[in-house]
């Protein structure tokens, strides 16, 4: 079985028997997308409630909003040095994609690549700035881009296994409110942290 599908299964398994717990964090992360400024630290705040989970230690509500307090400013500072990064990949690939010249529309194939490589990184991001966000958010993304080179096909596999995912959750409405944000995070701390073991 491909480590990423492992990793995915594992995640499932893992949020199963922590179940009624994360439905109600999922419900209080739509909470904070709703009201849209609390919206990326109850983001930071799933991933680290997440994060202890797959690390075997206790969990509660009290869990979520010590993350959400803790990586309140770092969270959101780590959204947008990556929303900005993002704009202008995507800038460039419009830009170059629309030109005449079959060469300039080359390197907008290539920034387009970029793109799906930014996308794989975006993976780490979180659960990086829950493992060292007292290094620095720049440090965070360096690690991340790292991270992601030196497990690329690994990285790529388990994008595409998450995409899957999320479309097939938007078919089965039911889900989404209920425990899209905990799984997803779920898989991406677990893929983070075992990735992260080879290097220690």
């Amino acid at each position: 079985m491909l480590p990423a599908v492992r990793v995915f299964l594992g995640a499932l398994g893992d949020v199963y028997y922590e179940l009624f717990l994360l439905v109600g964090v999922n419900l209080l992360w739509l909470v904070g997308m709703i009201t849209i400024i609390p919206a990326v630290p109850a983001t930071a705040a799933v991933f680290y409630l997440t994060s202890q989970m797959v690390k075997g230690e206790s969990i509660d509500f009290g869990t979520f909003f010590r993350g959400f307090r803790n990586y309140f400013a770092q969270s959101w500072l780590l959204f947008a040095v990556s929303q900005l990064i993002s704009l202008v990949i995507l800038a460039n690939v419009v830009f170059y994609i629309n030109m005449d010249s079959e060469l300039l529309r080359l390197i907008g194939i290539l920034w387009a690549y970029a793109m799906v490589f930014w996308l794989c990184v975006q993976m780490y991001t979180f659960p990086l700035l829950i493992e060292q966000g007292s290094r620095g958010i720049f440090r965070v993304l360096r690690n991340a881009v790292l991270l992601t080179l030196d497990n690329l096909v690994f990285t790529l596999t388990l994008l595409v296994i998450l995409v899957l995912f999320v479309t097939l959750s938007s078919v089965l409405v039911i889900v989404i409110p209920l425990l899209l944000a905990c799984i997803v995070a779920t898989v991406q701390n677990k893929a983070a942290l075992l990735l992260l073991e080879k290097y220690r």
